[in-house]
């Protein structure tokens, strides 16, 4: 079977391991932040204390704030083992995905890392230890490219990840 057809197809196999990582506390704060943002405006409302131009605007103000809320609060990166390989991606934003094949990985093993040290902090980073995908926490996955790269992908599960390798791949160099 052809890689391309793979590819489309390959999300409707069952992975060997899949994850979903939010970030929790950012979308608490935001929330709440938008919550109060609304009662206060509200009560001011209710009070007559805001002009009818300034209260338009505060509300469209507060509608944007809301729709940009639910937008972060659907943000989650998923990784998932599948027979050819490690793919990553940053849902809803799909077309931030990326693909690693079996043969590109030169080793693969779990570490501790400081996300903020050497990324700068969690997310889509690339960092002096090569590029990383994390949400949150300091456990991942390091995977060492054939072309010398780095990756680390993000986990909670690593021990989980790692069997999920070496059922899909057999064994790779430091698994």
């Amino acid at each position: 079977m052809g890689r391309e057809l793979r590819e489309q197809i390959g999300e409707f196999f069952m992975p060997f391991f899949e994850e979903r990582q939010r970030c929790p506390l950012l979308i608490g704060s935001i929330v709440s932040g938008i919550v109060l943002f609304g009662v206060v405006l509200a009560v001011l409302t209710v009070q007559g204390k805001i002009e009818p131009p300034l209260k338009q605007a505060l509300w469209s103000i507060w509608a944007i704030m809301a729709l940009l809320d639910g937008f972060l609060a659907s943000i989650a990166m998923r990784t998932q083992i599948l027979p050819e390989g490690i793919v990553v991606c940053c849902l809803p934003l799909r077309f931030l995905k990326r693909r690693i094949a079996w043969d590109e990985i030169e080793r693969i093993y779990a570490r501790t890392y400081r996300p903020l040290h050497e990324y700068g902090g969690w997310g889509i980073r690339r960092g002096k230890s090569g590029t990383a995908y994390n949400m949150r926490g300091n456990q991942g996955i390091q995977i060492e490219l054939r072309n010398g790269r780095k990756i680390l992908i993000g986990t909670q599960q690593p021990e989980a990840f790692l069997d999920a390798v070496r059922a899909a791949a057999g064994k790779l160099p430091g698994s």
